[in-house]
């Protein structure tokens, strides 16, 4: 069984699931949390922040070409709806620029 760790330190919650004949099948679960769920909080977690590759494609010319990383928050933010941080921007930068490298 796989486990993806919490980017809160020492969140309990969690939940297990098994497949069955019939489908997934929760086993046991905990939802306790030791942090904020809201969903003003969680439009900062980094699933809800990544980029599908589609987006990415589509956003490719602003990402690379924009001078401001708040430009290119702004744009992401108003074509896909998500929150995006300059750490984002930069590592978006970052894998386009080599796959250009490498393409060529």
């Amino acid at each position: 069984m796989s486990s993806h760790r919490s980017k809160f330190r020492n969140c309990q919650s969690k939940f297990r699931v098994r497949l069955e004949e019939q489908g997934y099948v929760i086993k046991s679960y905990n939802m306790l949390h030791n942090h904020p769920c809201s969903s003003s909080w969680m439009v900062c977690d980094p699933w809800t922040r990544r980029l599908s590759s589609e987006e990415k494609e589509n956003l490719k010319p602003v990402i690379l070409h924009c001078e401001s990383a708040d430009e290119v928050i702004e744009s992401i933010k108003e074509r896909t709806g998500k929150q995006v941080t300059a750490a984002d921007v930069k590592g978006m930068r970052a894998t386009l620029s080599t796959d250009i490298r490498y393409s060529s």
